[in-house]
């Protein structure tokens, strides 16, 4: 075949899976670990295409499963709950392998094999059961949430040395996410994660031709936010605005060591999925953020009447707050748990450390005016994210039956929330919007990274 014959099929073949992704129907409603292994089973008994082996299980004997479809010549590697509290992936999975299996002639078209992990973090998946099925308001997202502690995640233990530091610590989990990689070999990976409230972003390996401008202009076609901020833990290099390239968590241990300072400050885990693909098998990664909760305000891009310096006042006390609080309370639970709340603990442990740090490294407040939209953001994420480690306090206390405690921390995410919802509308966006999205970015990935390669 000609090759400008065979480059209008290839490209008419991804137009054709957007177009098959643009109009699958996805329930609005997210699944937990048992409704996600279920209904993989049952897509995989009725479609030959589809096969499945479990590759490890988690640390209380859940199976971890890895999913194929396709025999292609590249491979993409698509992961689901990275971080237990962000399970729209696990939805955009199920999605992807139903719409696949459904076009096999596609498949072979687009010459990937599609390899799917579809829930990493099963345990913590589980531990965020409550609010799956419940009204996705941020009152009922807290009072069930969890998210482990960074050296807890399979995300971020993948092995690491800097000279003579190393972490070598992998969880159950991450050590099925390293057998996944090593039978996919993925030419992109796709670590599928969400955020909160407004924020939608991409993080990148590099920046292949055209791929950001398509990410950010999908964004902003699906009316969604593009944080120019990004995720602030990780100080990213921007690549444009609202995509950014990750973070070499190697050089930043190496440059806490030169300082004379403890790495574990800096970051407390290992490596992470993006380095360990890339270094192994050269692997391209994408990492999608996009939110919950929606407001109009975050489309308003006139100046606001405020500063950064007027909103980090409010910020501060929301922070302290909740270190207060650990200060307080966190000691007297710990003594007190039992070996089924370890996952509270740990988490709770490295918030409390974690919170210290962050207090002393504040940055002086900016004179820079912000827009309506910038402001909306800064003034409801940050006391959300703050509101963490209250909620794991709170669902602590509730497990030990510590009245006292979770009294406290009730009070604190009420007064919060009340605070917040006196001007945040927190609309609720549809998971089919973001499985869209999320479906369609990766799309643009694995054929960017075709075309690169050649």
């Amino acid at each position: 075949m000609p090759i400008n014959r065979w480059k209008a099929r290839k490209m008419d073949a991804w137009r054709t899976a957007r177009d098959l992704i643009a109009h699958a129907q996805v329930p609005d409603s997210l699944p937990d670990p048992d409704e996600l292994r279920g209904r993989v089973r049952s897509l995989a008994a009725s479609f030959k295409e589809i096969r499945v082996e479990e590759i490890g299980a988690s640390r209380l004997g859940r199976p971890i499963e890895y999913v194929e479809i396709g025999e292609g010549l590249r491979s993409a590697l698509l992961v689901g709950a990275p971080h237990p509290n962000e399970p729209i992936g696990c939805s955009s999975i199920l999605t992807m392998i139903e719409v696949l299996a459904n076009a096999p002639d596609l498949v072979a078209e687009l010459g990937y094999r599609w390899c799917f992990i579809p829930c990493i973090e099963p345990d913590g998946l589980a531990l965020n059961r409550g609010w799956l099925k419940g009204p996705r308001t941020p009152e009922h997202y807290l009072e069930h949430f969890y998210r482990p502690a960074f050296d807890q995640q399979a995300e971020y233990t993948f092995p690491l040395e800097v000279g003579e530091w190393r972490f070598d610590r992998p969880t159950p989990e991450n050590l099925a996410f390293q057998s996944a990689l090593a039978k996919a070999k993925p030419d992109l990976l796709a670590s599928l994660h969400n955020a909160e409230f407004g924020s939608a972003f991409y993080i990148l390996s590099k920046d292949l031709p055209g791929l950001a401008d398509f990410l950010a202009s999908e964004t902003k076609g699906a009316g969604l936010y593009l944080d120019d901020e990004g995720d602030p833990g990780l100080d990213s290099p921007r690549i444009r605005p609202g995509v950014f390239q990750f973070t070499n968590l190697g050089d930043r241990i190496r440059e806490a060591i030169e300082a004379g300072e403890e790495p574990s400050n800096t970051w407390p885990a290992g490596n992470s999925s993006e380095s360990y693909a890339r270094t192994r098998f050269g692997t391209m990664s994408l990492v999608q953020e996009f939110p919950y909760w929606d407001d109009d305000r975050l489309r308003n891009h006139s100046p606001s009447p405020f500063h950064v310096s007027d909103v980090v006042p409010e910020i501060g006390a929301c922070k302290s707050q909740a270190l207060a609080l650990l200060d307080r309370r966190l000691d007297g639970l710990i003594a007190a748990s039992r070996p089924e709340f370890a996952p509270f603990v740990s988490a709770l442990r490295e918030a409390h450390t974690r919170g210290r740090a962050s207090g002393k490294e504040m940055e002086p407040p900016s004179d820079r005016l912000l827009s309506v939209a910038e402001h909306t953001m800064l003034s409801v994420s940050t006391p959300l994210f703050a509101l963490r480690p209250v909620a794991m306090l709170k669902r602590l206390a509730d497990g030990l039956n510590a009245t006292e405690a979770s009294d406290d921390a009730h009070n604190i995410i009420a007064t919060q929330l009340a605070k917040l919802r006196v001007s945040t509308q927190f609309d609720i966006i549809p998971i089919q919007k973001l499985v869209r999205l999320q479906l369609s970015g990766i799309l643009a990935g694995a054929e960017v990274v075709e075309r690169v390669a050649g």
